[in-house]
């Protein structure tokens, strides 16, 4: 979308099942739209597409006002939830736990009371969520 016309974004369908989005929220300014399904498939496409069990992944908003600091441009603001998120928290967990395991700032927390106990359910709540990611 970005700059140009809403009616001159392509039309295509969502990748049939291979898609890595879990759930998507749209809003798109300075375009009047008649139908939002040919933008829709479109987003879904640019944003990988949706996965298989959710094929209408993203909930897509318009106006036809622009935005009052570009009200010659057409904008679409978006917020994404992917199933690489599952990556990323991995990630994030697995550096926090070489941390820890190294002892690197854990004084700070055991001076506040987070204890030992509470940084293994941190963890282990931290496996559960990339786990489900993966899964889904």
């Amino acid at each position: 979308a970005g700059r140009g016309s809403a009616t001159a974004v392509r039309s295509s369908g969502t990748r049939a099942g291979g898609g890595s989005v879990l759930s998507a929220y749209a809003v798109l300014r300075g375009a009047s739209l008649l139908d939002v399904a040919p933008v829709r498939g479109d987003l879904l496409d640019r944003l990988g597409g949706a996965v298989a069990w959710r094929p209408h992944g993203l909930d897509l908003r318009h106006s036809a006002a622009p935005l009052r600091s570009a009200p010659k441009s057409v904008h679409v603001s978006a917020l994404v939830n992917w199933k690489r998120t599952g990556q990323v928290i991995g990630s994030v967990a697995e550096t926090a736990r070489k941390k820890y395991n190294s002892g690197m700032f854990v004084h700070w927390y055991h001076r506040n009371g987070f204890g030992p106990g509470d940084f293994e359910h941190a963890f282990e709540t931290l496996e559960t969520v990339v786990s489900d990611y993966n899964a889904a």
